[in-house]
């Protein structure tokens, strides 16, 4: 398996990242934080929800956040999704729409 490198860490229910180090990348205060690394963009990303229901998809590799959306962000290998009741966008990790489905 291969090492993370970022810790998701907890204060007052709040979630926030820290690298191996201990360097604060994020601040606690989300509600909830999924990290992964993505091999095929040799990127580590941060699944956010903030803790007023919006979300977020960051590259904690780069240190900066790519999107922000109203809607769940769904992650694949070379893409990522984010889903409505009315259209699906497709986007690269670098944040470009490269498709949108009505």
């Amino acid at each position: 398996f291969p090492q993370l490198n970022y810790y998701v860490v907890t204060k007052n229910k709040l979630k926030g990242v820290m690298d191996k180090d201990g360097k604060e990348l994020l601040k606690p205060e989300y509600s909830t934080i999924l990290v992964s690394l993505n091999k095929f963009v040799n990127k580590t990303h941060a699944r956010i929800t903030t803790t007023d229901s919006k979300y977020i998809l960051y590259n904690l590799t780069d240190n900066k956040e790519i999107i922000k959306s109203d809607y769940q962000i769904k992650e694949y290998v070379n893409y990522f999704l984010i889903q409505t009741d009315e259209v699906k966008q497709y986007y690269t990790y670098n944040g470009k729409l490269i498709y949108e489905e009505k």
